[in-house]
This record gives structure tokens, sequence and C-alpha cells, in this order.
């Protein structure tokens, strides 16, 4: 397993907390400065790999909304 730095770590962890909002852009257009705000506050690898797999799958950013209400803590 190779090392990763702090620096890598944050990056990787940036670029997944954005392909989960560039996601619901595509497919819905703007995204409430909520949602931006609490996806930029985690920093859970398999966490944000499973919302960006609901942010493709999600009916609606309401739905979306509510995932992170229920199933996240910030």
């Amino acid at each position: 397993m190779p090392y990763i730095t702090s620096v890598e770590r944050r990056a990787e962890l940036r670029t997944r907390q954005s392909s989960i909002i560039d996601a619901l852009e595509v497919r819905f257009g703007l995204v409430p400065d909520k949602i931006t705000d609490q996806v930029a506050q985690l920093h859970d690898e398999e966490q944000l790999q499973a919302l960006f797999k609901d942010a493709i799958l999600v009916e609606s950013v309401d739905a979306f909304q509510k995932l992170l209400d229920e199933n996240v803590s910030v």
C-alpha cells in the first residue's frame, strides 16, 4: 500500500466531495448551499463513496437532502 501524505488525502477528500456536488448539479441544476456545506464537512471516504452513488441514483435534490439528514452525522 503506497504512503499517502496528509496533503494528498485532503486533496482526495475534496475531489470526492466535489464529485458528489457535480453529480447533483448535472442531474438537477443548482444545488442548495445546505447540501454543499454538509458534504464539505464529511471526511469519511466510505461515506463519501456511498453518497456519490446516492447522488447518481436519487430521484431529487430533496431526496438527497433527506438522505444526508437521516444518515450522516456531521
